[in-house]
């Protein structure tokens, strides 16, 4: 679905670049929070989404939350990174009881991050 997104916006002439946390160290994710573990590979992510004007994130719903690796990665964001981006969220592989799960689960958190202009589909 990203890949799918990500084709649309090159057509419009917009600039995409992949960051996919399960290609991330696992190790580095959980230890990150607070800022005082420093990972190349996590401190590259990071830099990815300071550098973003837009982002557009997916992550697959289980039992009504995002993903945990999703979590862990937004835990090492620091509180404004996401302060005037434009958010695109999609939800995938979701049943229809999780519907309002990213209005729920997901808005809240990054809410925390200052996001301000954030739109949400699900698929």
């Amino acid at each position: 679905m990203l890949h799918h997104v990500g084709e649309k916006l090159v057509l419009l002439n917009h600039h995409c670049s992949k960051l996919d946390v399960r290609d991330l160290p696992g190790d580095a994710l959980l230890r990150g929070v607070g800022g005082y573990f420093k990972n190349a590979a996590i401190q590259a992510a990071l830099e990815k989404i300071v550098q973003a004007t837009a982002i557009v994130a997916a992550t697959p719903v289980y039992k009504a939350a995002y993903s945990r690796p999703y979590k862990a990665f937004l835990d090492l964001l620091p509180q404004f990174d996401l302060t005037d981006k434009v958010l695109l969220t999609l939800k995938i592989g979701d049943s229809q009881s999780h519907m309002l799960a990213l209005d729920y689960a997901l808005r809240s958190m990054l809410s925390s991050l200052a996001a301000t202009h954030v739109l949400q589909c699900s698929v």
